[in-house]
């Protein structure tokens, strides 16, 4: 996806002001202030159409992870931190304390698995990638060795 005009893009973010918005709200400023505060304003929605755009072509880049039959940008981004971490309710010590606390294994891969096919991975090739990122460091090696190989 290409955004091939700015004020398209900039104009449908909600909070951003245009510089007619600007300038009326800008009433009682004087002439130099006014002409400040337009640029500023300018400034800053091509500063966000340039990330935006960015951000469109990291996402158009060959993708890193195997995806269901999705085409590119249309399924969910994910991030390490959107994975649920592996943490039981029965445990005495919490390795992630601001985190969701699972009642069950059983309960904990449902949203496990919940949560991948939300971003259209495909689960059969990609748990092994992400499960030992949802785990506390020191389980990581016993999740390669009894779980993964």
């Amino acid at each position: 996806m290409s955004w091939s005009n700015e004020q398209d893009l900039v104009g449908a973010l909600p909070g951003v002001v245009s510089e007619e918005e600007a300038v009326e709200t800008s009433g009682v400023l004087s002439e130099a202030e006014r002409s400040k505060t337009l640029s500023k304003v300018i400034k800053n929605r091509h500063d966000i159409s340039a990330l935006m755009q960015y951000k469109c072509d990291v996402l158009n880049q060959s993708d890193a992870v195997i995806t269901k039959g999705a085409k590119k940008g249309e399924c969910l981004a994910l991030n390490r931190r959107d994975l649920p971490k592996f943490q039981l309710a029965s445990s005495a010590v919490k390795a992630f304390p601001s985190e969701e606390v699972f009642e069950s294994v059983d309960h904990y891969l449902c949203t496990f698995e919940s949560i991948l096919n939300s971003s259209s991975l495909d689960l059969e090739t990609q748990w092994a990638k992400l499960l030992p990122l949802c785990m506390p460091h020191n389980d990581r090696a016993w999740c390669y060795i009894k779980i993964i190989s």
